[in-house]
């Protein structure tokens, strides 16, 4: 009898080893053309400031080296200001070194899920924003994802290995008109790594998980592109007691990433531009160049140790030539936290995987776990004993082999066997959605919930609100059950409606802010007293001491010569706020300069805060009493 041996073929990661380093030190530049076209004659330019938004920022796991620019510029906040006052065509750029990290955010205990109550700060990170929206769809999807899992770094990882598995990566959305909302890369189930972020931000948001966007710099080895180096968006997810944890769908990366991200920008939702323009002249247009990215890596720390260990078993060491065999990899989380990965399966010849090779697996704080693999053998002959070397491994250092035999007279295992392994099990008919009927109310008022329930199936189904009101209903075909607390704990709740029968139990999140009277705290100050040639300001505070937040709030400063207004979209925090003026342009002796705050809450409530402070004028001789006089005159005309 032959003997055959069949080498595996391997589809193994082609990145730079450089992305598994624990650190990596990065020379990066990022460069924006700005090109004049002149359109009438004598032209001139006074200013253009160019506002660039993407600055490398420091946090558990970057740390900014060194930073310049080209011209110089301003630096500060979050932004560079480029200030041009010749009108010829040049190129600005931002260089910077930064070193990364790719350690794991350590979380060593289970966070329940759903979260039970948020700071007020984080409020914000659970609410739709521009493309980042939130759809029936998107939450009875993102709902039977996470399914009745109790845990959030499972809840989280359910959504993000679902994005990851379920859109395609296609730069077929670059040649659409705009960036696309997350209802639509779920419909279309395409869309390249801003909107993947998105959609995945989404569905946690629409279950009560804050999630931040963040964009910035990262390396791929895709041949879609021409480059390696390029921008790239991902996510931060919030664990309470943890802090903010990163999540990258697109790249399946789960409570860490890769050393290549630089992280340049966060926010409730990305930037739709990363550079601004302003100018002041005449007779020329503005025109913006492509923003080019140019990184380097200068050194390599060592490879990550994960501490994950691996071995290879199979359901029968030797199968018939047209049997199935299930390849069982075993999986041992050696660490005192949360391990989220990829493992990958070799591929050879005459061997048919009946799923992907593929597997995103979650291993709890010491956890050991089965992995599945169904095969099925084909294209054998009969007379010969076949050899299938088999390599389980992943993106790192992680290599387990071992083989399977194949002959006339190996066990058989048919492909009903298989079907316990294979993890596309029958599903649930039970279906319930439910949705808010106001998302917001005042403290004390009646919180309620409206839910479909359907199923194929007649029988009685209990419907219940957390563990506060249920409903029993007969469900035949489809029924509609609305449910209600006469009032919930003031602040940003989520629920959990659980609809449960014989046949099987379904979920669906519903969130509630609770609010309290937006109220904020005023704190004001001045320089006083002033002489007549001295410049003086009144500073303020407007801090929110509520737990709903102020919103649209609008701040006058008002003096009976002049005056200003500031405006705050949601003052989720505190706000400082500057006016600066001259002595010369006020009264002798007190001047009054009276602020207002008006404000709204999410419900449109409008509430007012009114506060005054006095600023003497003393010291002034004879004509500079007069010349305040005269302002003092001027202001009745």
């Amino acid at each position: 009898m032959k003997l055959y041996f069949l080498l595996a073929l391997l589809l193994l990661p082609v990145a730079g080893a450089f992305q598994y380093s624990e650190e990596l030190v990065i020379d990066s530049m990022i460069s924006n053309r700005v090109e004049f076209v002149v359109t009438s004659s004598n032209p001139s330019l006074s200013y253009l400031r160019l506002y660039h938004s993407w600055i490398p920022l420091d946090d558990y796991r970057q740390e900014v080296i060194s930073i310049s620019t080209n011209p110089s510029s301003e630096l500060g906040d979050g932004v560079a200001v480029f200030e041009i006052t010749d009108l010829r065509d040049l190129t600005v750029s931002l260089n910077f070194r930064t070193k990364t990290g790719a350690e794991r955010v350590k979380v060593n205990q289970k966070v329940g899920f759903p979260l039970s109550s948020l700071s007020p700060g984080l409020v914000k990170y659970t609410e739709p924003a521009g493309l980042i929206d939130v759809n029936p769809e998107i939450r009875s999807v993102a709902s039977s994802i996470v399914g009745d899992t109790d845990d959030l770094y499972e809840a989280v990882f359910r959504l993000a290995v679902w994005v990851n598995e379920n859109v395609e990566y296609s730069l077929s959305t670059l040649s659409e008109e705009a960036t696309k909302s997350s209802s639509w890369v779920l419909e279309e189930r395409r869309g390249v790594c801003v909107e993947l972020t998105n959609l995945f931000i989404s569905m946690a948001r629409s279950l009560g998980i804050p999630a931040k966007f963040v964009s910035g710099i990262a390396y791929t080895d895709s041949e879609l592109f021409d480059f390696n180096w390029g921008g790239h968006g991902w996510a931060e997810v919030y664990f309470p007691g943890y802090g903010w944890v990163p999540v990258d769908p697109t790249y399946s990366q789960i409570g860490f990433v890769d050393a290549s991200h630089i992280k340049l920008e966060e926010g409730v939702e990305g930037s739709k531009y990363n550079t601004r323009y302003e100018w002041r002249g005449r007779g020329f247009d503005v025109v913006p160049g492509l923003m080019n990215i140019h990184s380097n890596v200068v050194t390599e720390g060592r490879m990550i140790r994960e501490g994950v260990s691996a071995s290879l078993s199979f359901l029968a060491d030797e199968v018939s030539l047209d049997s199935y065999n299930v390849i069982i990899g075993t999986l041992k989380n050696n660490n005192d936290f949360y391990v989220a990965k990829e493992f990958l399966l070799s591929r050879t010849e005459n061997l048919e995987l009946l799923s992907a090779p593929e597997k995103n697996v979650l291993l709890r704080p010491g956890e050991q776990k089965e992995v599945y693999w169904v095969v099925r053998l084909k294209g054998l002959r009969q007379g010969f004993i076949y050899t299938f070397p088999v390599m389980l491994y992943d993106a790192l250092n992680l290599r387990v082999e071992k083989s399977f035999r194949a002959s006339s007279r190996g066990s058989i295992i048919g492909e009903s066997t298989t079907q316990f392994f294979l993890e596309d099990a029958p599903g649930n008919d039970l279906e319930l959605y439910c949705e808010q009927v106001e998302r917001a109310v005042y403290a004390g008022n009646p919180v309620s919930v409206e839910c479909s329930v359907s199923s194929p199936v007649s029988e009685p189904v209990e419907v219940c609100l957390g563990s506060f009101v249920c409903k029993e209903i007969f469900l035949d075909n489809e029924e509609i059950v609305i449910l209600s607390l006469d009032s919930a704990p003031i602040g940003y709740n989520v629920f959990v409606v659980e609809a449960r029968s014989s046949s099987g139990t379904s979920r669906s999140f519903v969130d509630f802010n609770v609010l309290d009277a937006a109220s904020i705290d005023v704190g004001v100050s001045a320089s006083s007293p002033l002489s007549f040639k001295d410049s003086g300001f009144v500073e303020f505070r407007a801090e929110r001491n509520s737990l709903a937040v102020p919103r649209n709030l609008s701040v006058t400063i008002s003096h009976p010569f002049f005056g200003e207004e500031f405006s705050v979209e949601r003052l989720d925090d505190y706000q400082d706020f500057r006016f600066v003026f001259r002595a010369r342009d006020l009264k002798p002796n007190e001047n009054v300069f009276i602020i207002s705050f008006v404000y709204l809450d999410e419900l449109g409530k409008s509430y007012s805060v009114e506060e005054k402070v006095v600023v003497m004028v003393e010291g002034l001789s004879f004509f500079e009493r007069v010349r305040l006089w005269l302002n003092h005159v001027n202001a009745w005309f």
